[in-house]
């Protein structure tokens, strides 16, 4: 399973880091030190729910439907670096995460492996346009996005559609994982294909 996830910086409201109460509910406080400890604290805190948001849709068990709980969604980085293992429910994904000025992203892999390795092919992007896009415009630029994906993938007629638990998936291929993102101006898609090679874009 994979999952991404897409944060717009500069629709991400008030800096949560310095809400005490805010910052308790989101992460443990190992994760509140990592994000207090950071030149940008505003920044790293994006890029946390983004790896936590991004695991999630990972772990998650397409078929039952499981609340995302921030809290509950372990992350634990490597010195200095943007990847790192998290866990969840006695799970874990890899992730690789990325951030700057404008968003920060995260893509997570439920296996014990760098997202490069995989058969993975992913992509975010930044809606155009002079006006800030509505949700409906957004979810839908997500969706034109992986259908681009599914088409360099060799999956050109695939039917997005939702399983149980309200996740993407892929009508008629069951072997295909997908995961989408909107937040904003910015969006975001990543397939996991199966293993007959690695691509990636």
């Amino acid at each position: 399973m994979i999952g991404i996830d897409v944060v717009d910086i500069q629709d991400s409201g008030e800096p949560g880091w310095q809400h005490i109460r805010h910052l308790q509910r989101v992460a443990s406080a190992e994760e509140q030190a990592w994000v207090k400890s950071r030149l940008r604290p505003d920044l790293a805190l994006c890029v946390l729910w983004a790896a936590k948001e991004a695991a999630y849709k990972a772990l998650s068990c397409p078929d039952r439907d499981e609340p995302f709980i921030p809290s509950g969604v372990a992350v634990c980085w490597q010195p200095d670096q943007l990847t790192g293992l998290c866990r969840w429910r006695g799970r874990q994904a890899s992730v690789l995460a990325r951030m700057d000025g404008y968003h920060a992203e995260a893509l997570a892999v439920s296996e014990w492996a760098n997202p490069h390795t995989l058969g993975c092919l992913y992509e975010v992007s930044r809606i155009s346009g002079g006006s800030f896009p509505t949700p409906a415009q957004e979810s839908l630029a997500a969706r034109q996005l992986a259908a681009s994906l599914l088409q360099r993938a060799g999956h050109p007629g695939g039917v997005i559609t939702r399983a149980v638990n309200g996740k993407p998936c892929l009508s008629g291929f069951p072997e295909v994982s997908l995961s989408l993102s909107h937040h904003g101006r910015w969006i975001a898609a990543a397939i996991a294909l199966p293993r007959e090679g690695n691509r990636q874009v």
